[in-house]
Parts: C-alpha cells; structure tokens; sequence
C-alpha cells in the first residue's frame, strides 16, 4: 500500500470513529478510548513519515527561480551549516525536475531522495553529500558534474567529511542513469554497485573515478 492509499485509509477510519462517538465515555459497546488514541498516534505517526518523504515546497520553489537564486540562497544555507547553526539539508527530494535547465547548480548536502532529473542539464553540478537513494538522473548531461563525500573546512580549522544526507544513499539504492552523459565527471569514493542503468550511459570524455570508488 503506497503512503498516499495508506493515510486515506487511516484517515477514513479515524472519521468513521468520530462519527461512531467511539471515544471512552461517549463508546458504549462501539469502541474504547484507548483503540482511538492508538489509531490517533498511528495516524500522527503515518502523517510524519509521508510528509517527510515530500520535498520542501519552499526549497523548490526557490530552485523553479533559477540556478542564480538557488546557488545565493545555497550559499547562505551552507554557511549556517559551516558555523553550526543550521543542521538541516535542503530538500528536494521527489521533486520533479524532469528537463529543467540546471547547469553549475549547487547540490551540495541535499536531499535528492527520488527526485525526477531526468533528462535535466546538470553540467557542472556539484552532487558532493547530497542523497541520491533512487534519484532519476536518466538521459541527464552530467558532463563536469562532481559525486562524492563532502569535505567541509570548519572554523576550527578542521576537516570533517560528511556522508550524504540520507546515511547510506549512495550504498543502498543508487540513482538510475541510463543514457545520461558522462564526461570529466568526478565520483569520488562511492558504491557504484548500487548504480542502475550504468551500462547504458555515454560517454562524451574522460570521467575521474577515484581509488575509494566501488564498481
């Protein structure tokens, strides 16, 4: 049952208890106080997990403003990361972006969970640490794109590296990229066991594929 048929189900049960008046002094034989908490809780509980699997409406409206407006705005989003001010990544994740114009776009910590770039312009892309679990990059230009870990110089002077932003993104289920386009293409440490469509991808130059990279 997908997460959409999941809440509505829930959602109907709940209403169908409120009109019934199943709650505790109110029930009668219907039903009991303690059977409507827990479907209350189950409810909250299945709210959460849909909504946190849906882009940030904000982050993409700011990216559907252009490359120029998000790489400012990921600018400043990135330096409260830096100064330990803000932990939260940008979410973008299902969003869709199928073909859109994206070249040089900063995607640096961002959630990319499942997100439609298919077909995008993605030259020059900086991926470095964002999660890319079942992103769609089929038949995207990925020329001069950069996947990998991402290292960060904090004010302390020292060098963190930080894994994508969904744990194990790169390791559990990669991005399909059938009939996307490499060329001096940087991947950097990452499993591309996991890849999909691989075989399928052309190859305009040479790409860089680092020694702690799993093929």
């Amino acid at each position: 049952m997908t997460p959409i048929a999941h809440y509505s189900s829930l959602h109907r049960i709940g209403a169908a208890t409120l009109v019934a008046g199943n709650i505790g002094g109110f029930a009668g034989a219907g039903g009991s106080f303690s059977t409507f908490a827990r479907d209350k809780v189950l409810l909250r509980a299945v709210r959460k997990r849909y909504r946190s699997c849906m882009a940030n409406s904000a982050h993409v409206a700011i990216l559907e403003r252009g490359v120029e407006a998000w790489n400012k705005w990921q600018r400043t989003v990135f330096n409260r990361y830096r100064r330990g001010t803000d932990r939260d990544p940008p979410d973008l994740s299902r969003a869709n972006f199928f073909g859109a114009r994206l070249n040089g776009v900063d995607l640096r910590r961002v959630n990319l969970g499942r997100c439609d770039l298919r077909s995008a312009h993605l030259v020059g892309a900086d991926f470095r640490g964002s999660g890319i679990e079942g992103t769609r990059l089929a038949g995207a230009d990925l020329v001069a794109a950069h996947f990998g870990p991402l290292a960060v110089q904090l004010r302390s002077d020292t060098i963190n590296f930080y894994p994508p932003v969904t744990g194990s993104a790169f390791t559990r289920a990669g991005p399909n990229v059938a009939d996307s386009i490499f060329g001096f293409t940087t991947i950097d440490s990452l499993d591309l066991r996991q890849w999909s469509g691989l075989e399928l991808a052309r190859h305009e130059g040479r790409s860089i594929v680092t020694i702690g990279t799993l093929v």
